[in-house]
């Protein structure tokens, strides 16, 4: 009978008929002590680095973005964001200035998004994308002007109950990388909360002070692109009826050469009310470009009224028939 005694520890890894009826040539005496290679259930590198790439998600309507532990997809991932909701996002504009400035920036962007979005202030013709209007006020607005346009938003959509008619006064915003953000904020507000001033002995100013002030003042000058959007959006608006040809008559005047210096503030803000009145998104992107005009020079009395539509220019013909029914034109 052979001696196993010295091969012991080997019988442990060794399969049931081995251990019963060993080899006969099985050598009797010491043998090193065998270890089963274990089997690992770790995945290899870089399988473990692709299973644990993350992926970002972006809210629609606010643009704040957030990792997820997903493998890298080549889409856009949505989430739904409570900030997305105003009654989320007006608590975090009541909150105090000094919390405000301690935010992520892109937080306040968010805030201020969802403002616009339900006011229905975004004009969504296009591609249009959160994320990349989130990332450009964050990128384009300091914190303070993120807290300071938190807080006018704010006021302009508590300012009324039904907010469709802040979308119909209001000419919405179209998002590019052109756009000045803080100027449509102005207007905004401007339309929503019209200041009405009065003469008074104290804001009556020397001549010579208020031309001092007006050399200072430099007129804002659009820029060759906004003048040629001026121009073709109030050929098109002409073509379309929507603005009498008098009005295209003089928005085409004021582009061209300085004519632009001598639009007064007061003219400013008839025009863009006649525009925004026409429930137009061409008439309302006319308006905002009208109201970055900011003339400093003498007053030319372009129109002293609103500008009314002009009647239709009768044919020869239609005239002689109206002469018949003793309709004078």
């Amino acid at each position: 009978m052979n001696n196993f005694s010295n091969n012991f520890s080997n019988a442990l890894f060794l399969s049931t008929e081995e251990r019963e009826y060993p080899d006969p040539n099985t050598g009797i005496g010491k043998e090193e002590i065998r270890i089963p290679i274990s089997i690992s259930v770790e995945p290899p590198k870089a399988q473990r680095q692709q299973r644990t790439m993350i992926s970002t998600a972006f809210c629609p309507i606010t643009g704040i973005s957030i990792s997820i532990l997903v493998p890298d997809l080549p889409l856009f991932l949505e989430y739904d964001n409570p900030l997305a909701k105003y009654r989320n996002a007006i608590k975090v504009s009541q909150l105090s200035r000094r919390e405000q400035l301690l935010m992520n920036p892109s937080v306040l962007a968010g805030i201020i998004l969802t403002f616009l979005e339900t006011g229905l202030l975004i004009d969504h013709i296009g591609i249009y994308r959160a994320f990349e209007f989130n990332n450009f006020l964050v990128e384009t607005l300091t914190q303070e002007q993120l807290v300071e346009s938190v807080f006018i938003l704010k006021k302009i959509l508590e300012s009324k109950a039904d907010k469709k008619i802040l979308s119909d006064r209001i000419p919405h915003i179209h998002f590019s990388r052109d756009l000045e953000f803080q100027e449509w904020l102005k207007l905004a507000n401007e339309i929503t909360f019209p200041e009405i001033k009065k003469v008074t002995t104290e804001t009556i100013q020397p001549e010579s002070t208020v031309k001092t002030k007006a050399a200072i003042k430099a007129a804002k000058r659009l820029t060759i692109r906004e003048n040629s959007a001026v121009r073709r959006l109030t050929k098109e608006l002409q073509a379309e009826g929507t603005i009498s040809n008098k009005a295209a008559g003089i928005f085409l005047w004021l582009m061209e050469n300085d004519n632009e210096k001598t639009l007064t503030a007061e003219q400013k803000a008839k025009y863009i009310l006649y525009l925004t009145e026409k429930n137009n998104e061409k008439a309302n992107s006319l308006a905002v470009l009208i109201s970055r005009i900011n003339g400093t020079e003498k007053e030319v009395n372009l129109e002293d009224e609103i500008i009314p539509d002009e009647k239709p220019v009768l044919s020869f013909l239609e005239k002689l028939a109206l002469k018949k029914k003793g309709i004078t034109q």
